[in-house]
């Protein structure tokens, strides 16, 4: 990872971890129902994941309720350079209108001491509860269950404060977005090196045995503007699955065939074997 400033680390980010990991998967209920067509719930093993069936869609319009939910494609990219858009929208709804009509939340405002508190902070610091939106990937051997950015495997550029993060990690200096911007993702990876090579290059491994290979990387645009403060080098080896954290009632629509993605001209002119993930 190349960077500007100073990472802004982890003691507390690991605490966030695991307090956002609990509401990471959301009931069907809080999903918008126009929203429910264009997605596929699978339940592999013990986790649920919400999957995006990219393969079927060029544009997968994804709206969020309270709360962390964090949004995977099914399908896969691995070897090759690959280019997809992600626009942000106009939010479905507040955390406080959510808050001002929702019968039950009232009911237990009543009850619960926590729920009180939550609901008091929501009250006087609008902003810190306001939508937010995270873009990036996940490799298929990364924990799902966890917002984007948050283990090793996992890379996102996050709206309300411009940060790259990864393994909780936060990378600062690059702009925030909102809505009606275009965030650019690119991914380049390269085909798994031989055990041989991986040996004499001594390349770092993680727990699971998986590499990073050096010459892979990830980079972000915004407005058909790469982030000129840092980007990701040295992915983790492995095939990826795209994703969205999106929070508290953030809308987004995640854009992948050539005549809907805005900015792709600029870069197919500078990256000629650029793929795209729907032909």
């Amino acid at each position: 990872m190349k960077k500007n400033e100073k990472v802004k680390k982890t003691k507390k980010s690991a605490g966030r971890k695991q307090k956002t990991a609990e509401n990471i998967i959301t009931s069907d209920d809080e999903l918008d129902p126009n929203v429910q067509e264009s997605l596929e719930l699978t339940e592999p093993e013990e986790k649920k994941v919400k999957c995006l069936d990219i393969l079927q869609r060029n544009i997968v319009e994804i709206s969020s309720g309270k709360g962390h939910n964090t949004y995977f494609s099914k399908s896969t990219i691995n070897v090759g350079l690959f280019y997809f858009e992600v626009l942000i929208k106009q939010n479905t709804q507040t955390i406080l209108e959510y808050l001002i009509s929702n019968k039950k939340c009232e009911e237990n405002k009543k009850h619960d001491e926590f729920v009180k508190k939550y609901y008091s902070n929501v009250n006087e610091n609008p902003k810190i509860f306001s939508p937010t939106v995270r873009i990036g990937l996940c490799n298929q051997d990364g924990d799902f269950e966890l917002p984007l950015g948050c283990n090793e495997l996992s890379y996102s550029y996050r709206s309300s404060d411009g940060y790259l993060i990864n393994n909780g990690d936060y990378f600062v200096g690059n702009p925030v977005y909102g809505v009606n911007d275009v965030v650019g993702v690119l991914i380049h990876l390269k085909q798994p090196m031989p055990d041989f090579l991986k040996l004499k290059e001594n390349l770092e491994k993680n727990s699971k045995g998986i590499v990073k290979n050096p010459q892979s990387y990830l980079k972000f645009y915004l407005n058909g503007e790469l982030l000129q403060n840092s980007h990701f080098s040295g992915l983790w080896e492995g095939s990826y699955h795209v994703g969205a954290t999106l929070y508290n009632f953030a809308n987004v629509s995640m854009r992948f065939a050539k005549k809907d993605l805005k900015y792709f001209q600029r870069i197919e002119s500078e990256y000629k074997n650029v793929k795209l993930i729907v032909e």
